[in-house]
């Protein structure tokens, strides 16, 4: 696979999944005259693509190909050099899908525990960004690490970098959302806890994910705060039109 055919694969796939289940969010929401469950859930997603991802992508010194369609720099806060318009599309839908996938795996092995959706939550989405990120998108330098801590990074100080605690944010957020929705549809801690509102459940959604994702990219954070990403794989932008951090 080339890097241009993985970069339009994924944006094609986030674009025409976030069509659809925008649509049957929007569809639902009328019908139940206000955001069901999963639609706040979409919303939050938003929140996390467009605020808590440049944050972590600062922390982790992560570059987008600028084959991707990227958003207007603005977008980056400050903090990350170019953010892709398919990861405001995926994350919507993406996320939700690996933490239902989790609880149904918990409950298929029989969890009903906070603890057993964490754990399998982990391994839908910890499998998920692995199968994606190190194993196609950073060997086909569509997303590359600039620069990592040596201690926690595979192929240190080289283009093909693979930052861990990035594999430890996305894999631990998983599982604290999949925590979330357990024991079942109905049930659930999240759904016990929101807001009557559709304006109150966006709100409560966008503030448990971003809380959630922030946390679990905090060491990514304390590593770069610190100046313990020591391993550098490029001095120069390996993307003509995205500068380094």
């Amino acid at each position: 696979m080339t890097a241009t055919a993985a970069i339009r694969g994924f944006e094609v796939e986030a674009l025409v999944v976030f069509v659809v289940v925008g649509a049957k969010v929007l569809r639902d929401a009328r019908a139940a005259g206000r955001l069901t469950p999963f639609g706040a859930l979409f919303v939050a997603g938003l929140a996390v693509a467009f605020v808590g991802d440049p944050i972590a992508n600062w922390g982790l010194t992560a570059l987008y190909s600028d084959e991707f369609l990227l958003l207007p720099r603005a977008l980056g806060w400050g903090l990350s050099p170019a953010q892709s318009w398919a990861v405001v599309f995926a994350y919507p839908w993406c996320f939700p899908m690996l933490a239902y996938a989790g609880r149904a795996l918990a409950r298929a092995l029989g969890g009903r525990s906070a603890l057993a959706g964490f754990a399998a939550g982990c391994v839908t989405g910890g499998t998920m960004f692995v199968l994606s990120v190190p194993l196609v998108f950073v060997p086909e330098q569509v997303i590359v690490y600039q620069r990592a801590p040596s201690a926690l990074t595979l192929f240190a100080g080289t283009p093909q970098q693979v930052q861990l605690l990035d594999v430890f944010g996305v894999t631990a957020f998983i599982g604290l959302f999949t925590a979330m929705l357990m024991p079942a549809k109905g049930e659930s801690t999240y759904e016990r806890m929101l807001p009557a509102t559709s304006a109150g459940r966006a709100a409560f959604a966008s503030a448990m994910l971003l809380g959630f994702f922030l946390l679990t990219f905090a060491p990514a954070l304390a590593v770069r705060i610190l100046g313990l990403d020591d391993a550098v794989a490029f001095t120069t932008s390996p993307y003509p039109t995205v500068p380094l951090y």
